[in-house]
């Protein structure tokens, strides 16, 4: 069964670090000799807290992962409301970084590989990939639970996914992705299976709803999520947050490509044992129902 280490609590730093801390023996021997690891937090914008990875879980993931590993890291994000270096300077990303001496990357200024994803009529239609998050021997998802104007909800895979391509100053590409609801979840499952998250954490520890992943109102959720199973962390988060796995295309997507657990009753949850008490029925976008179109 895959794994996912849970934890709740009040303090954001120690609800990361105790769901990383459950799964030592997977951590310690899925970092083995890794030379360079990606850590790829989630800046939808640069301006809005409640809408962006925190610093605070950004800490409590490289202090797990330094106890394991003396690695090369690399804090990378392109931000989609660019530039990401205010996102660096304003979320308290650059202090971080000085403190920890790794290096911090605009994925959106970087080298590129080519990927064909799909278009409208789900044909071939090209993008450009990060190299650095291509190239990365470990890549850390690191992402906060919110709903969503298309996918119907954002966790960790769509954070590596979406956030690894990258996007020019007007937007276009970004609106070259949003081909149409099928092709976008499609779109995320492909890329999922491209670069995979070699460890995800998702910082619960307050979310969005609503008109996410933007938008929408801030949601005290008080937990933590961690795992080496992207697809398995990210189902039971979305059955935490009110909603059916099996609505999400891309979710059900990746189930179907084999690339981990998307069945709640098969997963191991280490930490809190009545996950159930955890869950909290978040506001749908408002177009929630058009979402479903994908299938």
């Amino acid at each position: 069964m895959s794994v996912v280490g849970l934890s709740s609590g009040k303090s954001r730093y120690e609800n990361v670090r105790a769901s990383l801390e459950l799964l030592q023996p997977e951590l310690r021997a899925s970092l083995q000799g890794k030379k360079s690891i990606l850590i790829k937090p989630n800046f939808v914008c640069t301006r809005k807290q409640e809408a962006a990875s925190h610093v605070d879980a950004a800490r409590a993931v490289l202090d797990v992962v330094r106890e394991h590993s003396k690695a090369h890291i690399t804090i990378g994000e392109g931000a989609a409301q660019i530039p990401t270096c205010q996102g660096f300077t304003n979320y308290g990303f650059e202090r971080l970084a000085k403190e920890y001496r790794a290096n911090l990357v605009d994925l959106n200024t970087d080298r590129y590989v080519e990927i064909d994803l799909y278009d409208r009529d789900l044909k071939p239609l090209t993008f450009r990939l990060a190299k650095t998050v291509a190239d990365a021997d470990f890549k850390i998802s690191l992402a906060l639970p919110k709903t969503h104007d298309t996918v119907v909800v954002t966790l960790t895979i769509k954070n590596l996914a979406v956030g690894a391509l990258i996007k020019d100053a007007n937007g276009d590409e970004m609106m070259k992705l949003h081909q149409g609801y099928r092709s976008i979840n499609m779109s995320i499952a492909k890329l999922a299976q491209a670069v995979p998250p070699s460890l995800v954490v998702l910082d619960g520890f307050e979310g969005m709803e609503g008109e996410g992943p933007e938008l929408g109102e801030p949601v005290k959720l008080g937990w933590a999520m961690a795992g080496i199973d992207p697809l398995a962390v990210d189902t039971l988060a979305t059955h935490l947050m009110g909603f059916d796995p099996g609505l999400v295309g891309y979710l059900v997507m990746c189930r179907e490509r084999g690339l981990g657990e998307g069945d709640v009753e098969r997963i191991e949850v280490r930490g809190v044992k009545d996950f159930a008490a955890l869950r909290k029925d978040l506001k749908r976008h408002p177009t929630y129902e058009k979402q479903l179109g994908w299938r």
